[in-house]
């Protein structure tokens, strides 16, 4: 359960940044598109959702490794599958 917490603020800070750094690299076009008429809320949307892309990626890609990885660490375990239930609970207790 800790371990979800720390994925979740890492989550958060990780979209944080990848926001803060793509509102840098596009101030010029953040203010062309005010200047035209473009309001605070739909210029903030378009940051969140290309944020969101990224996270949602990026979480996949993750989940991927983390699946692999657990194949490969299975197969050097005699007796045990990558998703056991009883030996990560058991793991988890120590």
């Amino acid at each position: 359960m800790l371990l979800t917490a720390f994925s979740g603020f890492a989550t958060l800070l990780a979209s944080v940044g990848v926001t803060a750094y793509a509102v840098r690299q596009r101030r010029r076009e953040i203010a062309i598109r005010m200047a035209v008429g473009a309001h605070g809320p739909q210029i903030v949307a378009l940051f969140v959702r290309r944020s969101a892309v990224v996270i949602a990626i990026s979480t996949v890609a993750g989940l991927g490794a983390s699946i692999a990885i657990g194949e490969v660490l299975a197969q050097q375990l005699y007796g045990i599958s990558a998703l056991d239930a009883t030996t990560m609970l058991a793991s988890s207790m120590k």
